[in-house]
């Protein structure tokens, strides 16, 4: 959307990955670096000041601001707390060529990637184990009952390193932080010298229809139906498009790998191919007929024509405890 000069770099990967130690260690050494405050309905942490990381808001504001289209995205992470991107902020800042820097949710990046597929650059910080997240979560105070709430979007966010345009793994600070910030300043280059080649990356929704155990795909090709994703639209929303090509009218429910009903339902695979970046949502269905309709049928979820993976990311449906 923006024409301006300005680079968007949001920082992504599972909570206690060590995102915001590595971005503020950033912001410190790179003067040029402009850090973005996102919206956010949780309280703050202790030592949080307003407008640092986050401006916080109640969430009759935040209600409001979605339906002032103040915001460029927005979802609830985790039950009952919400997070969202301002829109002025972003254009305005984009515009006059300043380099953004902004911690984000996996799916709100995917957004901003769309909305701004030549002034974003995407960062997936990679923490060196399960378990090393969770003590990373525990020394930071957090309550157990969050700790497996974010444990339990590990399994879905390590998926989202496909798509980014960096990888840090997280195992050593001084390294990673060294790291980040030759990272920035070669893309800061790059971006200013090269943006006219910089390639736009094409992203799919595709849906899997299921009942129990079966698939349902279609014979032919586009085995699986799809539409394009376009944001600001909820992800998955593309995804509920496809069921306009089942030749009945079905009702079920979106399979979340999270296992919370939020507002916004993760995919359940995600895939890089090339430019190409496929999202996979599951629906499960309450009124499956027992034949296959013209044009489809029904299969195990050892078809070869499945994504691979797809059948290993269904069956991770609990939080994973780790001890």
């Amino acid at each position: 959307m923006s024409d301006g000069r300005g680079i968007f770099f949001m920082v992504v990967g599972p909570p206690g990955a060590g995102k915001n130690t590595l971005m503020n260690d950033a912001l410190r050494r790179l003067p040029w670096l402009k850090h973005l405050a996102t919206c956010t309905t949780r309280s703050p942490r202790p030592g949080e000041l307003e407008a640092g990381e986050y401006h916080f808001v109640s969430m009759p504001r935040f209600r409001q601001m979605i339906a002032d289209d103040e915001l460029l995205e927005w979802q609830e992470v985790h039950p009952g707390r919400y997070y969202g991107v301002p829109r002025m902020a972003v254009e305005r800042r984009l515009a006059a060529g300043e380099m953004l820097i902004a911690d984000l949710d996996v799916l709100g990046a995917t957004c901003l990637q769309i909305l701004y597929p030549v002034n974003s650059v995407l960062l997936f910080v990679e923490p060196p184990s399960p378990q090393e997240l969770k003590q990373r979560m525990q020394r930071r105070g957090d309550r157990e009952a969050d700790i497996q709430s974010r444990i339990r979007r590990v399994h879905m966010e390590m998926q989202y390193a496909t798509l980014a345009d960096e990888v840090i793994v997280n195992d050593d600070l001084v390294t990673s932080c060294d790291r980040l910030r030759e990272i920035l300043e070669e893309r800061r280059k790059r971006r200013r010298l090269n943006r006219e080649r910089v390639s736009q990356r094409r992203f799919f929704a595709r849906l899997l229809v299921m009942d129990g155990e079966r698939a349902l795909l279609r014979t032919g090709s586009d085995s699986l139906p799809w539409r394009p994703l376009r944001a600001p639209q909820a992800l998955h929303q593309a995804a509920l498009q496809c069921l306009a090509d089942l030749p009945w009218n079905a009702q079920g429910c979106l399979h979340n790998p999270l296992g919370h009903a939020g507002s916004f339902v993760p995919p359940t695979l995600v895939e890089a191919r090339g430019p190409e970046l496929h999202l996979t949502w599951v629906f499960r269905l309450d009124d499956a007929p027992g034949d296959a309709p013209a044009g489809w049928r029904w299969t195990s979820l050892q078809d070869p024509e499945l994504p691979a993976g797809l059948a290993q990311q269904l069956h991770i449906t609990e939080p994973l405890l780790l001890s």
